[in-house]
């Protein structure tokens, strides 16, 4: 079986690869029927060189242990570029992963869709699936953001987030009056009467990147605090799409954003269910299977324009009428949530086992999806 190489930013807080380690390191690496698996960062790789610095680790001793190895031909991405010339360096080594007939997950066409969020709402409702509306801010169309907030007469709030920005940083509250419009960030606020000047403040303030405008959602809240479904779609290889785990995240009493980064808290899907029906006095199991058919449909509509992946994450919202509507796609998933669950749930013993499982057989899809003919 040919070495998989995983890659990843090496980082001195818990080193070699920050909290990524602990993902890795929860990896089924000890077991010999699947391919032997090489960490490394792409900075540290160079086309002029036959091999690359990385590590392998030793479950059975618990210990990384330093190494060089060939670029290998199969890729699994956990890295997350921070400049140009990360970027510039990645697209060149992926470049000679595929030049070698290599594969690369998930597929770069895929994550660099999944990134942007208003190619991500145009798939969406071209398919129809449910989703938020979206506005692409750009310069010189001023008209267009005007007709967009006339379109929600009655939304008195809308968010302005980056088009690729991620754990809700880099995000505009707009608020809409009878006298005009205000946009508050962190402790500033701007007035406007009219949307062309607010168009004018945005563009300007918002020089050399792409945003997106949305209408605040009517959603559910958990005990007065926002919250998402992240629900995991996993696949064995050759279409073998499946439901890797789902948990929810819930952000502080009165806020608006539910990222963990940020301060929420972790909740499993069977927590939640049982907060609604509480609410709602009625039965609401049926939204487990009715999220995972939604996003597995999803999951195979992406496979159809970009081949075969091996893992995304759909982030869900629920409606105060119980709709759900898909918010984000990720392409490079994070498995704290499922942690943050297991270590919550110290007073129920099954749930806590049921997650530390769910998050160890997760980390090693890619293992199995690479060893698939």
């Amino acid at each position: 079986m040919e070495t998989i190489g995983v890659i990843a930013r090496r980082l001195e807080d818990k080193p070699p690869f920050g909290k990524q380690t602990y993902f890795f390191e929860d990896m089924p690496l000890g077991d010999r029927s699947l391919p032997p698996v090489f960490f490394f960062s792409p900075l540290d790789w160079s086309p002029h060189q036959a091999s690359i610095p990385g590590y392998t680790y030793a479950p059975a001793r618990g210990k990384w242990q330093p190494c060089a190895h060939p670029l290998p031909r199969y890729i699994y991405d956990r890295f997350w570029a921070r400049t140009p010339q990360d970027i510039a360096q990645v697209k060149a080594l992926k470049a000679q992963v595929m030049a070698a007939g290599g594969n690369i997950q998930n597929p770069q066409a895929l994550s660099d869709f999944a990134r942007d969020k208003y190619r991500v709402f145009e798939f969406l409702r071209q398919q129809q699936l449910p989703t938020i509306d979206t506005l692409q801010l750009v310069p010189n169309q001023e008209e267009e953001l005007g007709a967009f907030l006339d379109k929600y007469p009655m939304k008195k709030v809308f968010y302005i987030k980056a088009n690729t920005g991620g754990q809700g940083r880099d995000i505009y509250i707009l608020h809409q009056a009878t006298q005009g419009f205000s946009i508050e960030w962190g402790n500033k606020v701007h007035v406007f009467t009219q949307a062309s000047g607010l168009h004018a403040f945005l563009v300007q303030q918002l020089a050399h990147q792409t945003f997106i405008v949305q209408p605040r959602a009517h959603t559910a809240r958990i005990n007065g605090g926002s919250f998402d479904v992240r629900v995991l779609i996993q696949n064995y290889g050759n279409a073998q799409y499946h439901l890797g785990g789902m948990g929810v995240r819930v952000g502080p009493k009165g806020g608006f954003m539910s990222n963990l980064s940020l301060g929420a808290t972790a909740m499993s899907f069977d927590d939640m269910v049982c907060y609604f029906q509480g609410v709602y006095s009625q039965d609401l199991s049926h939204l487990r299977e009715k999220m995972t058919d939604l996003c597995l449909h999803t999951a195979h509509l992406l496979h159809q324009q970009y081949g075969d992946f091996v893992e995304l994450g759909f982030d869900l919202l629920l409606n105060q009428d119980q709709q759900i509507q898909i918010l984000e796609i990720n392409a490079r998933p994070a498995r704290w949530l499922f942690t943050m669950i297991a270590n919550a749930s110290d007073h129920h013993p099954a749930q806590q086992a049921e997650f530390r499982r769910i998050r160890r057989a997760s980390t090693g899809k890619f293992m199995h999806f690479f060893k698939q003919p």
